[in-house]
Formats: C-alpha cells, sequence, structure tokens
C-alpha cells in the first residue's frame, strides 16, 4: 500500500501557543445585530437557505452555501479556515513536501525507521523513489554491469536507492534483460542476485520476482522462445547460490504460476552432484578460463564412462555453450579412453558420432579433426603412460572416419 509521508515540523515549545494552535472558530455564529429591531439572525456557517434563486452576477447554482446578512441578501462563506481546523489547506506551496512512500520495511512489515535523503533534503519514512523510478535506476544499473562487469559496485548503487521494498524488481529486470543475452550477460545476473543477499534481496523477493516473471512469460517468449528454458536456468542457479531455499520449488502457488519451469528445475536439482554441476550453468561463455573448462570436461567424461548415459552426455556437453573448445573434448576424451578397456573406448567413439553425426550436431567435423590432429603431435607423451598407445589412437582414428567423424580433405 502506497500512503503519502511528510516531515513533521519541530514541536513548539511547551506552554507557548503559535498561530498555527489557536482554537478554529465555532461552527455557529451570529450574524447582524443582537435580535431586536436590528433583525440580526443566527445561521449556521455553510447552511442551505430556503432562496431558490442564485445570486445574481454570480454564475452560481440553484443550491450553494451561504450566509444570510443583517440586510436581508446573502454572501458566500470564505473557506478559508485557520490552521487548527482538521479541514485547513495551507496551499500547493507544501505539496512539494509530500513523498510516496510504503508502510513496511519490505522485510519484516513492520514500519521502516525515518531515514535522512540528502537529494529531497529531508528524512523519509518508505522508500526514497516511486516504483517507476527504481525501475528505470534498476535499469541503468544493469547497463552499467554488462559494460563492467563489476557485480560490486552494482550491488551498491542498488542498496544506495534504500527501496528494499522493491527488491524483487532487481529479480526481474535482471533476468528479463539477460534471458536473450549471451551466458556472460547471464553469469553476471546470477551473480547479483546472490551477492545481493541479504543486503538488498530475501529469500521472499527473490521468489516474488520469479512469480512476476512466470507471469510475464507469455511476452518474453515473443522476443525470446527459449525464455522458459533460460528462466528455469536461473531459478535452478539461485537454488545453487542459496539465494532461493529449495522449499519454494514445492510451494503450492510458486508451483501452480511457474507450472513446468518449476518442474524442470526440481527434476535437475535431484541429480547427482547437481550442486557441483550447476554452479557453473552458463557454461564456459560465462567467462571462465580454459584450465576450467578442462577440469569440467574431465568431469562429464569421467560420467560419462561410470554410467553409459549418452543422452546425458550430450547435454552436458551442449552446456558447455563452447563449440570452438570442441577439439579440447575430443582430444580429452580419446586421452581418458587409451588406458581402459575396449568397452571404455567403444563408448568413447559412440560418443564422438553423437556428438559430431547426430543431427543435432554439437561438435563440428573440423573441430573433431583438429582434436585428432592435437591427439598425433602429443602422441609421445602419451607413449610413456601407455605403450600401445599409437596402435589405440589408430584404432581410433580408423572408427572416427567408418563414423563419419573425421572427414578428409577429398571428402572420404
Amino acid at each position: 500500500m502506497v500512503a503519502a509521508a511528510v516531515v513533521m515540523p519541530p514541536a513548539p515549545p511547551k506552554g507557548d501557543l503559535t498561530e498555527g494552535a489557536k482554537k478554529a472558530k465555532p461552527a455557529e455564529e451570529r450574524v447582524g445585530g443582537r435580535g431586536g429591531a436590528a433583525g440580526g439572525s443566527t445561521v449556521r456557517v455553510g447552511q442551505r437557505t430556503n432562496s431558490k434563486k442564485a445570486p445574481t452576477g454570480s454564475g452560481g447554482h440553484k443550491f450553494e452555501w451561504k450566509d444570510k446578512t443583517n440586510d436581508g441578501t446573502t454572501s458566500y462563506i470564505p473557506c478559508a479556515l485557520d490552521d487548527g481546523d482538521p479541514m485547513y489547506n495551507s496551499g500547493p506551496e507544501e505539496d512539494e513536501n509530500y513523498v510516496l512512500v510504503s508502510e513496511g520495511d519490505g522485510t519484516t512489515g513492520a514500519p521502516r525507521a525515518p531515514q535522512y535523503c540528502p537529494e529531497h533534503a529531508t528524512t523519509l519514512i518508505g522508500p526514497k523513489y516511486t516504483l517507476a523510478e527504481f525501475k528505470r535506476r534498476v535499469v541503468e544499473a544493469l547497463d552499467e554491469l554488462f559494460a563492467s562487469g563489476d557485480v560490486d559496485e552494482c550491488v551498491t548503487s542498488l542498496v544506495e536507492l534504500s527501496c528494499p521494498e522493491f527488491g524483487f524488481e532487481v529479480v526481474k529486470r535482471g533476468v528479463s534483460k539477460a534471458v536473450d543475452r549471451r551466458a556472460r550477460e547471464c553469469e553476471l545476473v546470477s551473480r547479483l542476485l546472490s551477492a545481493a543477499c541479504p543486503a538488498l534481496l530475501q529469500p521472499r523477493d527473490v521468489a516474488k520476482g520469479f512469480e512476476r516473471l512466470f507471469e510475464a512469460m507469455d511476452d518474453l517468449v515473443l522476443d525470446a522462445p527459449r525464455a522458459p528454458l533460460v528462466v528455469g536456468d536461473f531459478l535452478v542457479r539461485c537454488v545453487v547460490d542459496e539465494a532461493l531455499p529449495p522449499a519454494y520449488l514445492g510451494d503450492r502457488v510458486f508451483v501452480a504460476l511457474g507450472g513446468d519451469i518449476v518442474a524442470r528445475a526440481r527434476r535437475l536439482l535431484s541429480r547427482e552432484h547437481a550442486l557441483s554441476k550447476f554452479e557453473r550453468i552458463w557454461g564456459p561463455g560465462d567467462g571462465r578460463e580454459s584450465s576450467e573448462l578442462k577440469k569440467v570436461v574431465d568431469m562429464l567424461l569421467h560420467e560419462y564412462l561410470a554410467t553409459k548415459e549418452l543422452p546425458e552426455a550430450k547435454r552436458c556437453v551442449r552446456e558447455l555453450s563452447a563449440p570452438r573448445f570442441g577439439h579440447e573434448v575430443v582430444k580429452r576424451a580419446v586421452t581418458l579412453a587409451l588406458p581402459r578397456s575396449a568397452d571404455d573406448r567403444t563408448a568413447i567413439s559412440a560418443l564422438l558420432k553423437a556428438l559430431v553425426v547426430d543431427p543435432d550436431q554439437i561438435l563440428s567435423t573440423t573441430q573433431a579433426k583438429l582434436g585428432f590432429g592435437r591427439l598425433a603431435e602429443a602422441l609421445p607423451d602419451l607413449t610413456c603412460d601407455v605403450p600401445n598407445a599409437k596402435a589405440l589412437l589408430d584404432e581410433f582414428l580408423a572408427q572416427a572416419k567408418a563414423d563419419k567423424v573425421v572427414v578428409d580433405d577429398d571428402g572420404n
């Protein structure tokens, strides 16, 4: 609820009544003489007279508030009252002292403590800005974040807005602006939401922000067809970063609004090692160094050889969002399989075929050929650990050519 608040002037000294503290005039007063021949009469201020004529030259209407004088004429009662009257209006010059505020502090529902605002040169109760102004400043802060990449500076600027009641707008605006952008911007927004807790965002603010996103999903899909998937990834990341408690994924209202998005997030988070996987849900496009990306590739390859779940391995490679890093995937996959059993080597060949040849191609044949070229260059080092590395590598290459994973320059 939005109400108007104004800084109250200092109270006058006790025992010293100012003009503003005078008593209001009585509602009834005698006009004219005191009875007798003067013909004075007593009327209540604002009383409607029985006259059906509007005063001449006044442009008045049938019913007007009038005062009867002692000569039988009527006059309008002036509306000016002294400042002790409840209906007293001091005029428009004080309107600029009013600021729209909220009744609560946005976290506990209790009234907020007054705070001094240098910009308005007054003490405010409630948020410093209206919701519309807060939205505009959040968009400006997000644009600056995308340009500079400084998450801490963005959090500081948002906290200085002193509008915790509108914290959910940070979630909604941040995700909405990143939903059709690169992985770098998505990672920056995820870090922002995590860093803003609890200085600016409380768990219910994060949940409310996602609820607003669910309600606006039809509009988001028009500009970004992948919006449901991206918003779901943001939801998963917020749970992993502990910005949103997992209990919200079971809340009836939250589930009713989120539907398939929430259901998908619950499935992803129920997987083994989900926290470590989805901590980098945006892939290497988030600005990670290649050394860190290599660790992610090794982890997914070990898991694939342990489970032999080809669709899951394909999904993990796709989520790397690093098509130019495909040669590293090929190199590390073959290197990992060389000292292993024949079943593991066959599984790796099947994975390479699925990544390169399947209709939903994830890696290009160029990247695959580059990967095998790097393996040939590293053969002396591989032979130190696997004496028959050359023979095994030749088998891998022959199978890759048979599966059309590697294509020669002549197309064979």
